[in-house]
């Protein structure tokens, strides 16, 4: 059984304290009476600015060392390590000699100079009312003369592509 000291502490706990509820928006809160405001000793003042003061020197390092890093230095195995990609064949076909790449080549220049001639000519055929009727006459123009180059370079590309096949047989039978 608790002695009576004991048991005294015990019944001098304060209750907790209640929340309270929250004040009625329609109302203003009343401000305190002198009577209600806290008061605190000069001793009090005086000791809460000696902590205040304690605690603004203690900062002042974090003021100065503003610009530290706070994470640990990175491990010298990875310092300048470089990473090495593997080693990638080129495609043949990116290289502007190789005969497949011409003959891929070929059908998207004719395909893109027939494009250009209808765009050219979409100027002339259309109504009145089109927007396009209202384009400047240097509009088909230019498109006439890309595709003019278009279908040009395809001309040449195919020849070339006729010779080379040509001479390809004729040099793996001299081998």
């Amino acid at each position: 059984m608790p002695s009576q000291p004991a048991r005294a502490a015990q019944t001098a706990k304060p209750a907790p304290a209640r929340p309270q509820r929250a004040a009625d928006p329609t109302r203003a809160a009343s401000p305190l009476s002198p009577a209600e405001v806290p008061t605190t000793s000069s001793d009090e003042q005086a000791n809460s600015e000696a902590q205040h003061t304690e605690q603004a020197e203690a900062m002042t390092h974090v003021v100065e060392d503003d610009d530290s890093v706070i994470v640990p230095a990175a491990p010298m195995e990875y310092l300048g390590h470089a990473r090495v990609a593997p080693q990638q064949k080129r495609i043949g076909m990116l290289r502007t000699k190789s005969v497949e790449a011409r003959r891929t080549a070929i059908p998207i220049l004719l395909v893109c100079g027939v494009m250009f001639a209808l765009g050219g000519t979409l100027k002339f055929v259309v109504g009145d009312e089109s927007p396009i009727s209202d384009f400047p006459i240097w509009m088909p123009i230019v498109l006439f003369v890309l595709a003019l180059g278009s279908i040009s370079i395809a001309v040449l590309n195919m020849l070339q592509v006729g010779k080379l096949l040509a001479e390809q047989p004729a040099a793996e039978t001299t081998k």
